[in-house]
Parts: C-alpha cells; structure tokens; sequence
C-alpha cells in the first residue's frame, strides 16, 4: 500500500512475495486526507492458495479485490514499510501511525464495524455517511439521523474494547465542539480521572447538518438569532451524563459570523422554546458551559448557540387601561383593548404585549415606530388598520386581528422588553425579554404567573417579590391605582389572595344588548396627576392677661398656625406631608407645643383648627413634621381635604 499523487494504491503484485511481476492500482474513492484516517483490510484464502483482499477507508469499501494475492509464506508482516525497507524511502509510509489492531483470523463483517467505531470514537474521525457505530457486543450506540451526519465525535466506556473516551472533538477542519466530563478542555484523555460514567457501554455521540457559520432568526428563541449550524446528541445507557461543551467561535475553518455581548447555549428537539443559558469566555474565542445534562436514552437531543438580538432604545411605557368583556357579535366587532401610556422617548421596537392565554398566538410585538413622552398607544383585539400618529395625533393604534377576546372572568396580561442579559419564560417558551410591566384583573381565577427572568433573581405573583437587578429603572410589576407608574420598586405589590388589590382600575361593560358598547376611551390621560394647594394662617388661643377673652399676640400667648391643604387635581396625593420650621428671618421666638392633623374631609368644609386635637405630628429641632395621609383628587371629594396645625408659645 502506498500513497501516490494524493490516492491510495495497492500491490498486486504475485508470486513468492512482493514481486515485480505485479502492479500498483489506484484504490476507488481512496482520497488521502491531511489528518488521521482509518484504513481497514481484511483477507480471506482461495483455492489454490491464493488470498482476495477487502480495504475499507471510514468504514467504506474503496475495491472489493477480485485479485489473487499470492500468499506470504516467507516475507514479515511490516506496518509503515514496503518490500525492501531500503534507503530510497520509496515505500516508507508518509505520515504518523496512531494505532494499529491486528487480528489472527479475518473478522466478519460485524466484528470489523465494531473495531472501527472504537477507532472513530477514540480518534474522533468521521465513518462514512450512513455508517452506524457499534460497541463491542455489536449493539448500535450512534445512528443519527440522515441530516446529521457530519463531524461525529463522542465519549463512551466499554470495558471490553477498553475504550475510556473523557474528552472529544472531531479531527475534521471544521469541527468545533468538544465535550468533556469536565471542564478542563486541554488534559490529554489517558490523564483523566473522571469517565463518562461508572458503569459499562455507556456512550454520547453528536454530530451536526453541515450548517453555515452565520446566525439567523429564523427557529430562535424570540428576541435572539441561532446559528445555522445544529448538533445532534445521542446517548446510549442507563446512566444521566453530565458533560462541559466548549465552542470555539474563532476557528478559521469555521469562523462564525462576528457577535458582541454574552453567548448562550440551547438544547431541546424544538430550539425556539429552549432555554437559553449563559456560557462562559474562555478567551481567544472560546466559551464553555458546564453541568448540560443528556438522560433521554434513545431519544433525539439537538443544541446550538444562540446571541440576542440588538436591543433598540425602546420607550418606556406603562399598562394605563383595559377594556374587556367585548365580546364578538353581530352588532359590533370585537373592540377590546389595552392602552399603554408613554413615560419616554423611543421607539416601540423591542416591546412585546401578551395575554398569556393563547401561547404565542397571543403575543404582538410592536414595530419601529417612534413615540412621544405622553403618546397613548391602543392595542386593539381585533381587525382594523394601524395608525401611528403620523398626522399629529398621539395617538397611536395598532390590531392584533384576532377575533378571542380577552379572558373575561379575570385576567392577567404582560408587558415585555427586550434584553441583551436576561431571558424570561413566556408561553411555555424562553425568549430574550425581560417583563416591565404587568396587570391582573377581575376575580383572579384566570390569572398566570408573573414571566420569571432566568439570569436574575425571579420574580413571581402570590410571593415576596425580589426585584431583577437588570429591569429597567426599576419598572414596577404592578401599579398603583389609577395607573400611576413611579419607576421605582414602592410601585411593586404583592398578593397571598389570588386577586391583585391596590391596582390601577378596570372600566368594562357586560355588553348587553342594546348597551353602550364602550365604558373606556381610548387615548385619554388616566395617569391623573394630584393639584395641590396649602393656606397657612394663624389664630391666638390665649395670653396671659386676657387668658382666651380676645386673646393677643403677645410674650406668652399660645397660638396655633393652622394649614389647610387641598388637592383640587383627578390624581391622588399619596402620603401628603406638611413641613415647617419654627425659626426664620421676621418670627417670633417660638416654644413648640403640640402639632397634628385630622383626616382627609369635604373640601367644601372649612377647617376649624382650634379644634383639633390629633398630635401626630413631631419636631427635631425646630423643624415641625406633620403627616396628612393619603389626599384624594375631586373624585373622591369626601377625602380632598386635611386640615393640619402647630400650637406654639411665645417667648
């Protein structure tokens, strides 16, 4: 056997020996490879005491040989050498000889697949498309289907062959995934402690389609871009195989397409709802993930890796509105919908809504359309055409063309934004957002769960809720009433009740016939803002010589400086607070006494501030503090008015 003008030949040559009345004759389909390759041959005796010779190369069959070999009575048996062994080199072998398994007697057919998966699993070289692999009781361990066919590589133990396989990648140029039982990606494998596992013929084998080095939306987890290239796993045993992978992105012969931020892997037979998990840089273009676990016996386990998308400068906005019980009839298309208020500039690009009821059938992503502090975005259930302010309105409508209403006996829906660092689960599927804001409402027994995050600490409903380091200025989860949205983590509420108190208001209509099919308005301002107004006079209690008979101000008179505080706005004013201080350029030298406040009242009732006898409020030093509670807007006229004073005495 020789290599010659990049194929291999065979010798057919005759006689006592390697004689010269023989031939050299190209090998079919023999292409020499730069790399280790395994050579296969078998031979058989004739009558007449002539041999008929079988080579194979990765399993495949180059010649089924019709030659008669004479056989070699006399010569030695020589590996890497020709005839003579002289010193012209002519017939040295050109290159490293690994391994080398010679058996007393020709193996049948099975027992040389056997042999030549060991080879392949050790060495990582690729069998001949189609080829499964065998263990050493000839049982299949790798079969993979038709699409997944390339750079095959695997770990495995079987005690009889003496295979103990603890880190691989495949010798092909473009291979660039090695697995190991742990993470240390460059010990030798004879230097090794941990096998794949304790127990015999036990074996995980991968390979991938041939995929391009780009990345692409198309069957990624939303938010995100896969790589074309996908692997395929196949796991053989009883036992649950934990290994690390590391991924080598800068290969030159597979140099993937340029991404910045973090890279994740994902595994699953449906890679678009897989779980995205952060891998680790290594450096020098490599990453690595440890502890991915493979424990389907048979069963198909895809993976690749997936990037998030650029996140946009998407608008910051709150859920102001819900109108549901809209229900689809004759009189009227189905109108429900869900208003958004615009608390920043951006576009609407990155934002996703959801009702968690329809997987996602029931999500919309809004476009890249720019929108105004202040805008009004309506997203509506059903059909209609899209407006997006551009004749100055700010107003901007959108349809799902959906004809399911909203749940109408109590629900829950979520606002999404975009990330670069945090995967949420929505749907039953994992995407590359994070939520920013969310409502339940009605009864509560409808209502899903808050969308956990995943990189982050959780959140979760019906739990102490731990804010996401990554949110966005800290968006609340739930709003306060009216639809007020602070930005901060006080806007967040918690319920053990199964309905979400203390919310934002939602207006709907039973639709009955005949009824006016709307309660809400869309485009209106709900996020009404308090207007508050405080009068500060003073009256004397007492003095010393007229006592409380016309009392004056004079050194030791009592008096009390009374405040009342109005809230004139549609907003509530939440922990109204009066602060004073005693001294100051043009007052009297004052002893402070008392201080307090009554309830929030009538707004049309004058305070009497000698009259109150609350003392809630406190001094340090000389500065007086006094709480009025919550002070609610005209609609609630009972509660828009707190009267407050201070009783001092002057010296």
């Amino acid at each position: 056997m020789r290599i010659h003008d990049r194929g291999y030949e065979y010798w057919t040559g005759t006689g006592g020996g390697f004689g010269s009345d023989g031939e050299w004759k190209k090998l079919t389909g023999g292409t020499v490879d730069d790399n280790y390759q395994i050579f296969t041959t078998k031979s058989t005796q004739k009558n007449g005491g002539k041999v008929k010779k079988w080579i194979y190369l990765q399993g495949k069959n180059l010649d089924n040989h019709t030659d008669a070999f004479s056989a070699n009575a006399q010569n030695p048996f020589r590996i890497g050498a020709g005839k003579t062994e002289d010193n012209d080199g002519g017939f040295f072998w050109p290159g490293d000889i690994a391994e080398v398994v010679v058996y007393d007697d020709t193996l049948a057919n099975n027992d040389r697949k056997k042999v030549e998966s060991y080879l392949a699993i050790k060495y990582g070289i690729t069998l001949t498309q189609k080829k499964n692999y065998f263990n050493s009781d000839g049982d299949t361990i790798w079969k993979g289907p038709s699409e997944y066919r390339n750079d095959v590589a695997g770990l495995g133990r079987d005690d009889k062959s003496g295979l103990d396989q603890k880190i691989s990648k495949s010798i092909n140029a473009d291979a660039i995934v090695t697995m190991a039982t742990t993470s240390d990606f460059t010990s030798a494998n004879a230097g090794r402690a941990t096998s794949l596992s304790t127990d015999d013929k036990r074996f995980l084998i991968w390979s991938n389609d041939d995929g391009g080095a780009t990345w692409t939306e198309t069957g990624a987890p939303a938010g995100g871009k896969i790589l074309v290239r996908k692997w395929h796993a196949e796991k053989t045993g009883g036992n649950e195989h934990n290994v690390s992978i590391q991924v080598d992105v800068d290969d030159p012969e597979f140099n993937i397409e340029n991404f910045s931020g973090d890279l994740y892997f994902v595994q699953g037979n449906d890679l678009s709802k897989a779980k995205p998990q952060k891998m680790t840089d290594d450096g020098s273009g490599k990453w690595h993930i440890d502890n991915i676990t493979f424990n389907d016996t048979n069963s198909k386990n895809n993976f690749s890796f997936v990037i998030p998308k650029a996140v946009p400068a998407s608008a910051h906005m709150v859920i102001n509105e819900i109108l549901y019980r809209q229900k689809t009839s004759n009189s009227h298309a189905n109108e429900e919908f869900i208003e958004f208020y615009v608390t920043q500039a951006g576009t609407l690009d990155g934002l996703l809504f959801d009702d968690q009821d329809g997987g996602g059938n029931h999500q919309y992503l809004f476009g890249d359309v720019h929108v105004e502090q202040g805008d009004y975005i309506v997203l509506y259930i059903g059909d209609g055409t899209n407006t997006t302010g551009d004749t100055g309105s700010n107003v901007h409508k959108f349809y799902m063309d959906r004809t399911e209403i909203l749940n109408n006996g109590g629900d829950d829906i979520v606002l999404m934004q975009r990330s670069a660092t945090d995967v949420s689960k929505l749907d039953g599927a994992y995407i590359f957002y994070v939520p920013v804001d969310y409502v339940s409402y009605g009864s509560g027994n409808a209502i899903d769960p808050i969308p956990e995050t995943t990189q982050n600490p959780t959140i979760s409903w019906d739990a102490n809720i731990t804010v996401p380091s990554n949110m966005p200025k800290l968006k609340s989860i739930s709003l306060t009433n009216n639809g007020e949205d602070h930005d901060h983590a006080s806007d967040w509420e918690v319920t053990t009740s199964g309905t979400a108190l203390g919310l934002m208001t939602i207006d709907h209509n039973n639709d009955s016939v005949g009824g006016t099919p709307f309660i809400c308005s869309d485009g209106y301002n709900n996020n009404a803002m308090p207007d508050m107004h405080i009068t500060k006079t003073s009256i004397v209690i007492s003095d010393p010589v007229n006592t409380t008979n016309n009392p004056k101000r004079i050194p030791g008179a009592v008096v009390r400086y009374c405040f009342t505080v109005d809230n004139t706005g549609d907003g509530d004013a939440d922990n109204a607070t009066i602060h004073d201080s005693l001294t100051g350029d043009g007052r009297d030298n004052l002893e402070y006494k008392a201080s307090g406040s009554t309830p929030a009242g009538n707004i049309a009732t004058a305070c009497d501030c000698a009259n109150i006898t609350n003392t809630n409020g406190t001094i340090s030093g000389t500065d007086v503090t006094i709480d009025l509670g919550d002070i609610n807007g005209t609609g609630d006229t009972a509660h828009s008015r707190a009267c407050a004073y201070i009783k001092v005495e002057i010296k």
